[in-house]
């Protein structure tokens, strides 16, 4: 653990988190981007398609799952540092050549490539932030970090979209590409100031098992199953949230929309004040109960009750502020049951849930919708949420029994 000063840790704070920020970016202004390449008639000989942009973004998402518990094996073994830099360099660098890509094959080659950069973040930031920042002030740097994602999902639609509809799609990718690489090159020139975590000793003649003894712990699934569940059903809300309300109340498409940022809002502030809940209140479970409590009977209010459209702004507002609460208590325990070394791995696994639950109920809420059941995507969200609780008091419980995991003699 850094003994540095105040100062020195919310340096690290923010370069970490400005990074985080460019990672959300991406990943909410890819589709935007696309949308303009769909509607540009001179790539008609792409046959670009809506159908085809979505399987770019998927080619993204995957990537980013899938890697992210490799990269933490790769940062706990080499050090965080040089693994946020590469990952950075490979995703802004993608991005930019994306603003040049003139085949199918070569965009999904390219957001691959981008998925596989992006997929540095969690595993390596949390790696980083338990490494110099102290633990009085731990909570609040996760949900610095966090905040800084919400801001990136805010400002990636409406920036890309602002550039590719002024000046072109291939100036939107081309831009993010250069701000991602110049914010690459900060990280470089503040380099020092980031302490790595050291890599965990290993016992001579120790067999490597990239710290799967540790993953597979109980405490740890329980915690990978909360990650999917909650960070899943994040991801499905988005995408079904303005569809849902418009099939539900008949609001108009573009003003259920805003009921997506009102959510989000809302969220942002709550991953702020959660930070200083999870220092008061080192109880994953009491939180999740009364934070997912809260957004649940929003969400079942808004699928059972016709509010006004101002008062189901408000409600998911609240709601996102209630659902968001939790992600600093969430992170700060993983922290708490990691062992010195493994940062990496650890969230890495964890986090990966992210994208295994948006890829299941994501088209699961869709499916709600199709079959004209858009009040069930709402009561579905609340039924996650109440098993996302019941993840998070096993973990807790069985964290009593094992407060810090250790690995195994054969790693």
């Amino acid at each position: 653990m850094s003994a540095g000063t105040p100062r020195e840790e919310a340096a690290v704070i923010a370069l970490v988190s400005g990074a985080h920020g460019f990672s959300h970016y991406y990943i909410f202004g890819l589709p935007t981007i696309l949308a303009f390449m769909v509607k540009d008639p001179s790539l008609a000989h792409l046959e670009l398609n809506f159908v085809k942009a979505g399987l770019v973004v998927s080619a993204f998402s995957l990537s980013s799952g899938a890697f992210q518990f490799l990269v933490g094996v790769l940062a706990d073994r080499i050090g965080a540092k040089p693994v946020l830099f590469g990952g950075l360099t490979l995703l802004a660098g993608s991005f930019a050549l994306l603003g040049f890509a003139d085949t199918f094959p070569l965009m999904l080659l390219l957001a691959f490539t981008a998925g596989m950069g992006n997929s540095v973040f969690h595993p390596v930031d949390y790696a980083i932030i338990g490494a110099n920042i102290s633990t009085p002030r731990l909570a609040r740097a996760f949900s610095i970090h966090t905040f800084s994602g919400y801001l990136g999902f805010a400002v990636g639609p409406f920036v890309s979209g602002v550039l590719a509809g002024s000046f072109g799609w291939q100036t939107a990718f081309v831009a993010a590409g250069l701000a991602g690489l110049t914010m690459t090159a900060l990280l470089w020139s503040q380099r020092r100031r980031m302490a790595g975590e050291k890599p965990a000793a290993q016992p001579q003649g120790a067999v490597q098992t990239m710290g799967l003894g540790i993953v597979l712990a109980p405490p740890i699934l329980m915690m990978f199953l909360f990650y999917m569940l909650s960070g899943g059903l994040s991801i499905g809300l988005n995408s079904a949230v303005a569809s849902s309300l418009h099939k539900l109340w008949s609001f108009d498409l573009a003003a259920a929309a805003w009921a997506v940022s009102a959510f989000m809002a809302g969220g942002a502030a709550g991953t702020l004040v959660g930070g200083g809940v999870a220092m008061r209140l080192k109880r994953l479970d009491l939180v999740a109960f009364g934070g997912y409590g809260v957004a649940a009977l929003m969400l079942c209010l808004i699928a059972s009750v016709r509010l006004p459209y101002a008062a189901v702004l408000l409600a998911f507002a609240f709601a996102g502020f209630a659902f968001a609460i939790i992600t600093p208590s969430r992170d700060l325990m993983v922290r708490s049951l990691t062992p010195p070394g493994h940062s990496g791995k650890v969230f890495g696994f964890v986090s990966s849930g992210f994208e295994g639950g948006g890829i299941l109920f994501a088209p699961a809420f869709g499916w709600l919708i199709d079959h004209n059941a858009p009040a069930w995507v709402f009561y579905a969200a609340a039924v996650i949420m109440a098993l996302a609780f019941c993840a998070a008091l096993l973990a807790t419980r069985l964290a009593r029994r094992r407060p810090t995991l250790q690995p195994a003699a054969a790693e």
